[in-house]
């Protein structure tokens, strides 16, 4: 459940083993000089760990960084999920002690974390299109929708994104087909901490497959998709009638209807009230149990769940601030079952 990682310690390379790196030079207007040295191997080097330098940073002298994706370094690819942390960090550790050009590291078990890709694989097969086009319909609060053709959807801001794409089609063909992937990035140390509900610096062995999809789970909260399946027109607009009755229930439908196309605010300004009441008839339209993004495909798509293998080791959330609460998914009871992340 872990991609990319980017992390922090403090070394310093030897002369002879900066011959390896790329070095850049920026120099300030006050006539100040900044070093940095990137190490970036090429692929057919076997590689799979970038690195940088820096000798003077804003943090502190001899700032090491690395940067890699923990499914690569375990699988060769990076669509297969990492759920077993330790086994990826033998393996970078092995892979960092192999490399000449490194200095002496501490473990990446004990690094600070600045970056982290949580993510998620949903198995959603043919549908796979139908989803990223109700996904895109959506608003992420505080967050700019950007939509990619017909295989990504991003939610953005400043230093935290969440998107949707087809891994099949990123990866040009090698993951199987019918994956929605569904990935969380966070760019700084301060958002990793805030993430996941530390008050000190994260460190790879802090994490766990039990925090990670709390994590997940809270994303398709605050897109008002957890637990609940994207409807067909007429799907809903029969939920809605049967719950709020014949005058309310096509009333909430018309404003379904316009969220499709209009967003809160261009509604609000049509119907000529506030854009907090379209938020409360919104969350009035999810409380009918059903995502306020449509499906134009001729059954409802069930809700997006994630799953988690039975035989984890146990999750002990004591350096965690935050109380997680976390229990495992399950499958729908059936014919078609929502599609899980495995």
């Amino acid at each position: 459940m872990i991609d990319t990682v980017r992390l922090l310690t403090r070394a310093q390379p030897t002369a002879e083993q900066l011959i390896w790196w790329n070095r850049h030079e920026t120099n300030t207007p006050a006539g100040k000089c900044y070093l940095e040295y990137y190490f970036n191997p090429s692929a057919d080097t076997g590689i799979p760990i970038r690195a940088t330098y820096r000798p003077e940073s804003i943090t502190g002298p001899h700032l090491f960084v690395l940067e890699m994706s923990l499914p690569h370094i375990l699988f060769g690819n990076n669509w297969q999920l990492v759920l077993d942390i330790e086994a990826a960090i033998t393996a970078a550790d092995r892979i960092i002690a192999s490399i000449d050009a490194f200095p002496a590291l501490p473990s990446v078990a004990h690094m600070t974390i600045s970056r982290l890709d949580i993510c998620c694989n949903y198995q959603v097969g043919t549908h796979l299109a139908a989803y990223i086009e109700a996904l895109s319909r959506l608003d992420y609060p505080h967050r700019t929708t950007v939509r990619f053709d017909t295989q990504t959807v991003e939610f953005r801001c400043k230093s935290v994104k969440c998107k949707f794409y087809d891994k099949h089609a990123e990866t040009l063909g090698q993951s199987p087909p019918g994956i929605l992937r569904h990935e969380i990035t966070l760019q700084r140390a301060s958002k990793v901490r805030s993430a996941l509900g530390f008050e000190r610096p994260v460190t790879l062995r802090d994490l766990h497959p039990h925090m990670l999809k709390k994590v997940l789970e809270d994303d398709l909260d605050r897109l008002g998709i957890l637990n609940r399946p994207f409807r067909t027109k007429l799907n809903a607009a029969h939920a809605l009638i049967d719950k709020y009755g014949p005058i309310r229930g096509p009333r909430l439908f018309g404003v379904l209807i316009m969220y499709q196309q209009f967003g809160p605010d261009q509604i609000a300004d049509i119907l000529g009230i506030t854009e907090a009441t379209v938020t409360r008839l919104l969350a009035d339209v999810r409380k009918a149990n059903m995502s306020t993004a449509l499906t134009d495909t001729e059954t409802d798509l069930p809700p997006l769940t994630i799953t988690l293998p039975t035989d984890l080791p146990p999750f002990n959330p004591q350096t965690c601030s935050q109380t997680l609460g976390v229990t495992l998914g399950s499958l729908a009871p059936s014919e078609e079952a929502s599609p899980t992340c495995e």
